[in-house]
């Protein structure tokens, strides 16, 4: 892959005449649609290809034990082609609002989208090695000091060095900022909810939240945006983004981990209340409730005959009392018609 990169850079810096075919132009996306995936491939800034070279080296040494060739090919193709997607609307809906020519034909480019993508995966590896196995983590991730600092902080590095490619080597429209950042987004979102894993779809884990790929003094204001971001993206998206199943599991992994840290809390209070509750003498509807019910039958015959003389003569009585009041209606005279 890293030899795949390099070329394309030579081709595209030394053929210039290839770069309205390869490259992502925003206009012209609707009839020439592989730009959405060449665009990830032809950069014309070497710094950006050896940034993305070594973390290519770096992520493929640390995912390799994790991940399947397969699905390492499935994550690339999916951020490389989901934000180069998301950064088409972005230069589409900014050329609505703005009416500048430079955001519909701007020639955007560049592999900063994949370091992005590949910044999320590095952060992930790293906080299941320091989340316990009983919320999530796994044992046998381990990494240098160093290496477990970059991975800690990789997606705002990728972020940075971004910027600073923008700031340094462009003057134009803001391509590897947004290439870098759609691929930050595309990567936590697939993770996040549609991964397949072991345990269904997704890393539902709340040291897995968008907000906590940055460090904790960025996360307040990040939780504000991205909330109301993720819900107007769920809206627009009409049920499709997060599927339900992944919400599921996100409850249930959330309602385990809380009642893993709460288990050990309240097993104590929970004995002490239940035998206090045994203890204590019934009251009110529950002792209605726990008192025997008198019994209806009898075994004594005498009892037995003197509850039937007494059904007998109430059911004579009632009948008695029906008869009277029938005769005197049917002995009435009729009132006369009048005519």
């Amino acid at each position: 892959a890293a030899a795949a990169l390099c070329l394309c850079h030579l081709l595209v810096r030394f053929i210039p005449d290839i770069q309205p075919l390869v490259l992502l132009t925003p206009g012209d996306v609707l009839t020439k649609p592989w730009q959405l995936g060449t665009a990830n491939l032809f950069d014309t800034s070497m710094l950006s290809v050896l940034s993305t070279c070594a973390m290519l080296i770096i992520s493929s040494a640390k995912l390799r034990e994790r991940w399947s060739a397969r699905e390492a090919l499935r994550y690339f193709l999916i951020v490389a082609i989901g934000q180069a997607f998301a950064s088409w609307c972005v230069m589409v809906v900014l050329y609505v609002l703005f009416r500048e020519g430079h955001f519909l034909f701007a020639r955007l480019g560049g592999c900063t989208g994949i370091v992005g993508g590949l910044a999320v995966a590095l952060k992930q590896l790293q906080t299941l090695a320091e989340s316990p196995p009983l919320l999530g983590g796994e044992v046998g991730v381990a990494a240098s000091p160093a290496t477990q600092l970059l991975m800690k902080h990789a997606p705002l590095l990728a972020l940075g060095w971004s910027a600073l490619l923008l700031a340094f080597t462009h003057a134009g429209p803001p391509d590897e900022l947004l290439f870098s950042l759609h691929g930050v987004l595309v990567g936590w979102g697939y993770l996040r909810y549609y991964q397949p894993t072991e345990h269904g779809m997704g890393d539902s884990r709340e040291a897995f939240e968008f907000a906590a790929l940055f460090p904790p003094s960025l996360r307040p204001p990040i939780q504000v945006v991205g909330g109301a971001c993720f819900g107007v993206v769920s809206n627009c998206c009409c049920g499709l983004f997060p599927p339900a199943s992944a919400l599921t599991h996100e409850a249930l992994g959330k309602g385990a981990r809380d009642g893993a840290h709460a288990g050990a809390h309240s097993t104590l209070p929970s004995t002490f209340h239940a035998a206090l509750h045994s203890t204590m003498p019934p009251t009110g509807v529950a002792a209605r409730a726990e008192a025997p019910l008198p019994s209806v039958t009898t075994e004594d015959p005498e009892l037995a005959e003197r509850r039937r003389q007494r059904a007998r003569q109430l059911l004579d009585e009632r009948l008695a009392a029906k008869g009277n009041a029938a005769t005197p209606a049917r002995d009435m005279p009729s009132a006369p018609t009048q005519v």
